[in-house]
C-alpha cells in the first residue's frame, strides 16, 4: 500500500488495502495474524465525501450495510460510540445486550471506547486524526476499541481501557495486543499522541504494542485529516469484532 509513514513509529508493521463492494479499508498485520478477530479502518470513500457530515448516524446509513457485509454479520449488531472526547469506556456484555431488546444498531451517547467478550458484535468508532486504538487478548478472546484524541489521551482513556480489560474480564496485560491505527503523527501535530498512548500502554504492561506510524496528515489522499484539511467533515470508520 502506498502510504507515507510519520515519525515516531514503534517499528515495522505492514498494512494491507482491501476492497469489497463500495468499501475500501486497511487491515493491520499486528491483528490480522489472529484468526478470531476482525479489525480494520476504512479509507477515503466517495460515499463519505458525498455526505458532507460527520454525524455517526448519517455515516452508518451510507456505509453500514457494506461494512456489515465485510464482517459477515447483520448491520443491527453494531455498537457505535457517540464520542465526546471523554475517558468513558463501556463493557458490552451479554446482560447488556439482552436488556436492549432493540432490532437496530446502537449509538451509545457519551462513550469513547468499548470492551467486549461477545462474538459477532462489531464495535465502531469514527476518526479523522484521533487515534483508533485496537485491543485484543488472544488468550481469553476479549477485544476493545478506543477513540483517543488529545482530550481523551490527557484523560488516560487508553490506560483505563486496559485496566477495564483486566478488572472486568480477568485479562493478563501481557496477553493483550494494542494497535494504534491510522491517525495524526508528531510530524503534523505538535502534541505527540502516539508517544503518550504508547507510554500508557507500556506502563500497564501490555504485552505487544504495534504502531505502523501511518499519519493521516501526511496521507490525505488516503485518509481524512481534520487538522490538515481545516475542518474536513469526512471520517474513517474503525471496527473490531470477535468472530
Amino acid at each position: 500500500m502506498d502510504v507515507r509513514f510519520g515519525r515516531g513509529t514503534t517499528g515495522e508493521a505492514e498494512v494491507k488495502l482491501n476492497s469489497q463492494g463500495e468499501i475500501r479499508y486497511i487491515t493491520y498485520d499486528g491483528l490480522a495474524k489472529y484468526d478470531r478477530v476482525s479489525a480494520f479502518t476504512t479509507v477515503r470513500l466517495p460515499a463519505v465525501d458525498a455526505l458532507k457530515s460527520n454525524d455517526p448516524g448519517l455515516m452508518l446509513e451510507g456505509l453500514g450495510e457494506d461494512i456489515a457485509a465485510v464482517l459477515g454479520v447483520p448491520f443491527r449488531n453494531f455498537i457505535v460510540a457517540d464520542q465526546v472526547h471523554s475517558s468513558n469506556v463501556f463493557a458490552i456484555n451479554a446482560a447488556f445486550i439482552n436488556q436492549l431488546g432493540s432490532p437496530d444498531y446502537l449509538i451509545m451517547s457519551s462513550m469513547d471506547g468499548f470492551i467486549t467478550d461477545l462474538k459477532r458484535v462489531p464495535l465502531l468508532i469514527f476518526t479523522a486524526d484521533c487515534l483508533p486504538i485496537f485491543l485484543y487478548d488472544s488468550s481469553l478472546d476479549v477485544a476493545g476499541l478506543v477513540h483517543a484524541g488529545r482530550k481523551g489521551t490527557e484523560a488516560a482513556i487508553t490506560r483505563l481501557a486496559v485496566r477495564d480489560l483486566v478488572r472486568k474480564y480477568n485479562c493478563a496485560p501481557e496477553d493483550i495486543t494494542a494497535l494504534i491505527g491510522s491517525s495524526i503523527g508528531p510530524c503534523c501535530y505538535p502534541v505527540d499522541l502516539w508517544a503518550e498512548n504508547e507510554r500508557q500502554l507500556r506502563e500497564e504492561n501490555v504485552g505487544e504494542i504495534v504502531n505502523p506510524g501511518i499519519c493521516t496528515g501526511c496521507n490525505t489522499d488516503r485518509f481524512y485529516s481534520y487538522r490538515v484539511e481545516k475542518g474536513m467533515l469526512g471520517r474513517m470508520v474503525s471496527v473490531i469484532m470477535l468472530r
